[in-house]
């Protein structure tokens, strides 16, 4: 489990951005947030039921755990997030991996990050833009007037990566892209609920659609297609609580993890 981490970090988290999942499920217009999911996956014309997750949040929507259990019920892991105001200050596995991430104001100034390996990272702004390197690569990150990245651009030895960001006025993400020097694409599209309804990838897509009744996403449905094949899953909520604001992203940019 931690080496996927740490690969799916050096590619994205290089960038500014959380590891692991980056895929958020909040609602922006309603006033309910999931507590309890169930992921079910179509094998050979059944669904099949996965792990369980259970969410906890304050009560401005700020999400605070998410807990995950086998089908018999057991902890598998949990990720918790510590807040300051609007912005994400830690993240934390429960296999003991971390990020920290440290503010003067809402400018981001240094980030540290330990997957087995302790690094720390000091950012040099200029105006909007900051930089710092890390032992093979080059992070220039563009913040706009509000402070959350649009950009970053991550110049390696043999590779660069290109993420740009978007966001609907309530804060939330609306579309998150990268593009690497290579030719390889990944891209994120939100609804102005701040629902995800897409991922789009080189060679594969995800999309998604959902079940919604009085403000609370009952369930979302997902279809995979890539390389010729095909496959289907789907999350069923059954818990939510009622809060003041729904986020998929903090205040910098920084994804939630909610489904």
């Amino acid at each position: 489990m931690k080496k996927v981490r740490r690969v799916v970090f050096l590619l994205l988290t290089l960038a500014v951005l959380a590891v692991g999942s980056t895929t958020a499920y909040a609602l922006s217009a309603a006033s309910y947030v999931p507590t309890k999911a169930t992921s079910y996956y179509l094998v050979n014309g059944k669904w099949e039921e996965g792990n369980h997750r259970v969410l906890t949040y304050k009560s401005d929507g700020r999400l605070t755990k998410v807990s995950s259990f086998n089908s018999s019920g057991k902890n598998t892991s949990s990720v918790s997030y510590t807040w300051k105001g609007n912005l994400i200050t830690k993240v934390k596995w429960s296999d003991g991996d971390y990020q920290l991430f440290k503010y003067k104001g809402s400018k981001r100034t240094s980030y540290i990050y330990d997957f087995g390996e302790k690094h720390v990272y000091k950012y040099k702004w200029k105006k909007n833009t900051l930089t710092y390197k890390t032992d093979d690569a080059t992070i220039t990150t563009t913040v706009n007037g509000k402070n959350q990245i649009v950009k970053t651009v991550n110049k390696g030895s043999n590779r660069t990566y290109t993420t740009k960001y978007t966001y609907y006025g309530n804060g939330n993400r609306k579309s998150y892209s990268q593009k690497t020097s290579d030719g390889n694409t990944y891209t994120e599209k939100y609804n102005s609920k701040g629902l995800i309804v897409s991922e789009t990838g080189k060679n594969y897509s995800y999309t998604y659609t959902y079940k919604i009744k009085n403000g609370k996403v009952l369930e979302r449905y997902c279809k995979y297609k890539g390389n010729g094949s095909s496959s289907e899953s789907k999350v069923v909520y059954t818990k939510w609580k009622k809060v003041s604001r729904l986020r998929n992203c903090d205040g910098w940019g920084y994804s939630i993890t909610l489904g």
